[in-house]
């Protein structure tokens, strides 16, 4: 059981490592300030298994920054079609500190650095899709780290589906197979 954990940990590095991978762009799932299930596609940034940490990016104004700060619980969730497999990782967020963050920033790529334009925040409602280019803002640019309490792991592979989840109550791994 603790060699599929490994593996899971391993493809979610594959996440950072590779821009290609399946594991780049994840699911989070938080309750929005309204108290509606929320959910949006976010850019694997970082994963430290020791830790048990997973690193994104946003930007400050963004809706679920409100929503986080309220109650920071969330979920991200990954699939991959080609091997058949299906992560889930359970958590609080907090945001990073300004050390962390600013090294985030300097390590961004000018393009995706962009993201995080002055000017409009993100979900403001515009009159026509062509926004005028702003320039990049490091002050609304924002690291967040879910702190993982749990993961599940969904392997559908044929002939040989299994589903396993690991938490770790007091430091300690539990770990608990599941019907799939």
């Amino acid at each position: 059981m603790v060699g599929l954990l490994d593996e899971a940990w391993g493809l979610l590095a594959e996440g950072v490592a590779d821009p290609g991978s399946a594991w780049r762009v994840l699911a989070l799932a938080n309750v929005t300030a309204e108290g509606a299930p929320g959910v949006r596609s976010v850019v694997l940034r970082g994963v430290q298994s020791r830790a048990r940490v997973a690193v994104v990016h946003t930007d400050l104004r963004s809706p679920k920054m409100a929503a986080l700060a309220r109650d920071g619980r969330a979920a991200l969730l990954g699939w991959d079609a080609g091997r058949r497999v299906q992560i889930r990782l359970d958590g609080v967020i907090e945001m990073a500190g300004a050390a962390e963050t600013d090294s985030a920033w300097a390590a961004l790529p000018e393009a995706s650095r962009t993201t995080y334009a002055g000017g409009l925040a993100p979900g403001t409602p515009v009159d026509t899709p062509e926004i005028p280019a702003a320039a990049p803002d490091r002050s609304v640019f924002a690291v967040l780290r879910l702190g993982i309490g749990a993961m599940e792991v969904l392997s559908l592979a044929r002939g040989a589906h299994r589903r396993a989840r690991f938490a770790w109550p007091d430091g300690g791994l539990a770990a608990t197979w599941l019907a799939p």
